[in-house]
């Protein structure tokens, strides 16, 4: 089962001949689960109590070149709330930010130093397509 709710405000930055150069503030909400309740993975079918709890929430920003016929964009977006974030009822710290999901961190045992994982906190994306 799926739920999503995507919302984006386009601007006009400036215009330079036939090209349009604009800007993007945009955020994603949603998550996926399962239909049927598996003791294999818990929580993951879906139930009202936790929709909260279970919701993602995404936010950012980009840059549109228009050129009339085709359109490259440029966006960069963050995870405000991770349902697999164990910290913080899954919302992004502010007070203490980091690109990284840290508290999946690996401690290295020669050194003693915690790593985080490949796991990020964003997300940036070069698209080309056509403008709508």
């Amino acid at each position: 089962m799926q739920l999503e709710a995507n919302a984006e405000y386009r601007f006009t930055i400036a215009r330079y001949g036939s090209m349009n150069l604009g800007g993007a503030l945009f955020t994603d909400i949603g998550n996926v689960w399962n239909i049927r309740k598996s003791s294999a993975i818990p929580n993951s079918g879906f139930s009202i109590d936790r929709l909260g709890k279970d919701i993602a929430i995404g936010v950012g920003t980009g840059v549109r070149f228009d050129f009339s016929y085709f359109l490259i964009r440029l966006d960069m977006g963050i995870k405000l709330k991770d349902p697999a974030r164990n910290e913080n009822n899954g919302w992004l710290d502010i007070t203490d930010f980091t690109w990284k999901n840290k508290e999946f961190s690996v401690k290295d045992p020669v050194t003693g130093k915690l790593s985080p994982p490949a796991r990020n906190n964003y997300a940036v994306q070069l698209g080309i397509g056509l403008p709508f």
